[in-house]
Formats: structure tokens, C-alpha cells, sequence
């Protein structure tokens, strides 16, 4: 447990030590530039989250519906516990 704990932490503290790297608010507003040359990436970030939020409402009704099984009527089975 204390070592998922610790990535946990950790992948925030990096994220923000590392924005002053090269994350500056233009990256995120610029339009995506012809392969070869630098740019942005204002084309990608609805497409990232629209599959970030298809992704919870998919996953999350299977989830907790799997979570209820197992709990309420897996109890017995290999994989409950």
C-alpha cells in the first residue's frame, strides 16, 4: 500500500516540477503545427476530454455494478476476496 501511495504522490510533485519545462499556457492554445515544426496542441485537448469522460461513464457504472455483485452474491466465489 505504501507503495502505490508513494507513485500517488509523486506524479503530482513531478507534473508540477516539470511545467516550467516546457508546459506554458501556448502549448495548450496553439493550433497543431505541420509535422517537423513546433506548435500546440489546441486540436488534442477536446478530443482528450472527450475520451476522458467516455471513459468514466463507461467505466464507472461497470465498476460499481461488478463492485455490488461481489459484494452482495460473490461472497463465496475466488474472486470476492
Amino acid at each position: 500500500m505504501l507503495f502505490g501511495l508513494f507513485w500517488l504522490g509523486w506524479d503530482p510533485v513531478d507534473l508540477v516540477r516539470k511545467l516550467d519545462q516546457g508546459a506554458r499556457p501556448t502549448l495548450f492554445l496553439t493550433m497543431t503545427p505541420p509535422p517537423g515544426s513546433s506548435g500546440g496542441l489546441a486540436m488534442r485537448s477536446p478530443e482528450a476530454l472527450i475520451m476522458a469522460a467516455a471513459g468514466t461513464l463507461i467505466g464507472t457504472p461497470v465498476g460499481m455494478m461488478a463492485g455490488i455483485y461481489l459484494a452482495e452474491f460473490g461472497g463465496r466465489g475466488w474472486l470476492a476476496p
